[in-house]
């Protein structure tokens, strides 16, 4: 398969799962889930790793298929932000880590129009605030 998507979808139907049970097993959102199968969002390592275990997905096969949900991930992520400079895109990683937000305490984030919301495995939420103004 080349694509994150068919293989999660595969994997989910072969084990007769629907989104919703497949959410509740692996504690990831069904709306991550859906966003997931239609090929529009993106997943971390953690929550790939739940939803593989959720599948029953041992050793090799569970590594490949983190690795691929990872992957396609970078490639979209890297391809539509390549024409920004590396300083801004390296800006929000860099003031989280400072904040001591590091990136293996993140559950997941959610965008909304005026802030970025970050989930803490602590159960902590940060929210992120960004004010643009052109002089």
């Amino acid at each position: 398969m080349n694509h994150f998507k068919d293989l999660l979808i595969s994997k989910r139907k072969a084990l007769g799962l629907t989104s919703k049970e497949l959410s509740k097993q692996s504690s990831v959102s069904e709306s991550l889930l859906s966003g997931l199968q239609s090929g529009n969002r993106r997943i971390g390592e953690k929550q790939a790793s739940r939803i593989a275990s959720a599948l029953g997905l041992k050793e090799q096969e569970k590594s490949d298929f983190i690795f691929m949900a990872m992957n396609e991930s970078t490639q979209r992520l890297l391809e539509s932000s390549k024409s920004y400079h590396v300083e801004i895109l390296n800006s929000l990683p860099g003031f989280l880590r400072n904040k001591g937000v590091l990136p293996e305490n993140i559950n997941g984030a959610r965008i909304f129009d005026a802030f970025l919301e970050i989930s803490l495995d602590s159960g902590d939420v940060v929210r992120v605030y960004v004010n643009l103004s052109l002089n």
